[in-house]
């Protein structure tokens, strides 16, 4: 068992050897609040204007389900129907954090050009007008039917998922209200007003909300796409009841809300049948890197923790381009129960990236290759908070959902605009505002220049948590009469360490 003191040292250490060996990247800012301009004016047709050579190539409606992974000889039918074909893709190389998750390929649904998911997020609202399939409406949607053909036995049917948009952060809350769907057994949703009711739909965020603008909790900008934010990665689960056999329908859909601009999609892969039982409803994605990406203040602190499923091999791990994958195999060593391992590394901080790297997005891309002879990349990327991206919503929560190992420690931090009058914090539905509050409260962060913003951190562990999801609530009120909510899942994974 190491020192915890000597890993972060060793840590430190490397970090800063590396300052002169990265070169210094433009400060990118993905927006939490930079407002948009009011108007709402792309015109049919409108394309954004950084198109480039693009990893997202166009697919048939079989190409998608095999991209999803979903065995071709269980596929009886697949189609798109009348969606514009422009909607639909499939990502060839890393995109969107997460993807692919299993094999080389993912589907992308989109409300405007695939293709535009894999170039860069310069364009303050990427937007394209589709032809054909429209919902009740009458705004883009893309809709992917495939009649499944169950092997023998199965009991459930799962995939992962993550939405993306540039509705956020601005819309939230108004009637351009994107959403995606997946239905079992035929499509009945229906639109009224700026709402969707689906009974037949699962997939929804660990909270149970419709994956929409309005209802998704833990959405994060740094989304690695073009897109403004997007959704960890989640896996929808169904079970299959006697009507699905022989044949089952499913039903992916995309749309736009309240008009066909400001685009959004869906990235698609890792489908599976199983042979046990589930309940209906969606939980965190695997990720082997922990904290996921998102904004970071100089004050905040957190252990960066690898979580393999299955023993590993080899690894390799960068930040900026440079290699420090000694450095996090000098770490703390843990087992999870199954035969998974974690690696934890302690001591990571805002200021810590800072003196090393300077004021730089840091990237940590990894490659993780495991015993049963699968391998996994992921990348990450944490950004300095500072004034400009605060400057639409009036509540914010840090870290962003995602898995957590029992033994990781890091700092819940919340930021509030000025003018607020109140706040409740419920954990899981349960009331803790009291005790958060006298933490919050005790840890504020005096080094982060964010003008009338109030922030605090409150130093918090896996362990506190307990194994499991955990969906973590703000509401805020303000003397101006608005009020504001914000939510992030944390899903704990147990594990020990010598």
């Amino acid at each position: 068992m190491r020192v915890e003191a000597n890993v972060t040292r060793a840590w430190r250490v490397s970090l800063r050897l590396l300052c002169c060996a990265v070169a210094v990247m433009a400060v990118a800012s993905p927006v939490l609040g930079a407002p948009r301009a009011p108007g709402r004016e792309r015109t049919a047709g409108a394309q954004p204007a950084f198109m480039e050579v693009s990893a997202v190539l166009p697919a048939t409606a079989n190409q998608l389900a095999d991209a999803m992974g979903i065995p071709l000889a269980n596929v009886v039918t697949a189609s798109i129907g009348t969606s514009d074909p422009a909607g639909v893709g499939i990502g060839t190389s890393p995109l969107g954090r997460y993807f692919p998750r299993g094999g080389g390929t993912f589907a992308i649904l989109s409300t405007g050009l695939a293709a535009t998911a894999a170039t860069p997020n310069n364009a303050p609202d990427t937007s394209t007008i589709l032809t054909g399939l429209k919902n009740s409406q009458g705004n883009d949607m893309v809709q992917l039917r495939i009649v499944l053909a169950p092997p023998p036995g199965s009991q459930c049917l799962s995939f992962d998922f993550a939405f993306f948009s540039e509705e956020f952060p601005e819309f939230v809350g108004s009637p351009f209200n994107d959403a995606f769907l997946a239905e079992l057994g035929g499509s009945t949703f229906q639109i009224v007003g700026d709402t969707i009711t689906a009974p037949l739909n699962f997939a929804v965020d660990p909270g149970g909300h419709l994956i929409s603008i309005n209802t998704v909790f833990g959405v994060t900008p740094n989304t690695q796409s073009t897109y403004d934010g997007g959704t960890s990665v989640l896996r929808a689960v169904a079970p299959l009841g006697p009507s699905a056999f022989p044949t089952v329908e499913l039903v992916l859909t995309i749309m736009d809300l309240g008009d066909s601009i400001y685009d959004s999609a869906v990235f698609l892969d890792n489908f599976a049948f199983s042979t046990t039982a589930c309940a209906t409803g969606t939980a965190l994605g695997d990720t082997i890197l922990s904290p996921q990406s998102g904004f970071i203040t100089p004050d905040q602190t957190f252990d960066l923790v690898l979580l393999a499923p299955q023993p590993i091999t080899s690894l390799t791990v960068l930040v900026n381009g440079a290699n420090v994958t000694n450095t996090i195999l000098s770490c703390i060593s843990g087992s999870q129960p199954g035969g998974g391992g974690t690696i934890r590394c302690p001591g990571v901080s805002g200021a810590l990236l800072l003196a090393a790297l300077g004021p730089v997005p840091y990237v940590f891309d990894v490659t993780a290759h495991f015993q049963d002879g699968t391998s996994r990349t992921e990348s990450v990327t944490y950004q300095l908070l500072g004034p400009s991206d605060l400057t639409a919503p009036k509540l914010a929560i840090l870290p962003p959902s995602g898995l957590f190992a029992t033994t990781q420690r890091f700092d819940l931090v919340l930021i509030l605009q000025s003018g607020v009058t109140g706040a409740t914090i419920t954990v899981g539905g349960v009331d803790v505002t009291a005790p958060l509050a006298s933490c919050l409260l005790a840890n504020p962060v005096g080094s982060l220049a964010l003008g009338q913003a109030l922030t605090a951190r409150c130093p918090i562990s896996g362990a506190i948590l307990g194994p499991g999801p955990r969906t973590f609530v703000v509401n805020a009120t303000f003397s101006d009469g608005t009020s504001a909510t914000d939510g992030v899942i944390w899903s704990v994974k147990a594990n020990s360490e010598p």
